[in-house]
């Protein structure tokens, strides 16, 4: 299987000091979407996961969050991540949790238990992996100058 193209969408929009943008693959055949959206506290990000969730369950240290929905059966995700956590690893950590959970919705073989999928041999999720890490570094860098450690 070869690595498919991710871009993030070249639109920008910024509106109450949040930025966004998105990234598109097509891995294993199907378009996969992810929105990213950046905040200017960690605290602006929290109260918009709150709201998303309609509860306060989410802790107030949360570094980052992934949350998703499906839109007539095309899992969606969106990466909510802050200024003062924007580091490598924390977009890794997040790009994992919205791949997995994209995989898992696309995959026909859903009912299998993930050890079935989860494996070495799994060239579609780890595509899918590098494709939204790069979609979303891509996306970053034009935008920020953030160390990659």
């Amino acid at each position: 299987m070869q690595p498919s193209a991710s871009s993030p969408t070249p639109s920008n929009t910024r509106r109450q000091g949040i930025e966004h943008f998105t990234v598109a693959v097509n891995t294993g055949g199907q378009r996969r979407t992810v929105a990213i959206h950046i905040y200017p506290s960690q605290e602006a990000m929290v109260q918009a996961g709150q709201d998303f969730n309609g509860d306060d369950a989410l802790s107030t240290d949360t570094q980052a969050l992934v949350q998703v929905w499906s839109a007539k059966q095309n899992p969606q995700a969106i990466l909510r991540f802050c200024h003062e956590r924007m580091l490598d690893h924390i977009f890794i950590h997040e790009i994992i949790h919205a791949a997995q959970v994209i995989y898992r919705w696309t995959n026909p073989y859903v009912d299998e238990p993930a050890s079935a999928h989860f494996t070495h041999y799994n060239e579609e999720f780890a595509h899918l992996v590098s494709d939204l890490y790069m979609g979303l570094r891509e996306g970053i860098d034009a935008r920020y100058t953030i160390s990659k450690g």
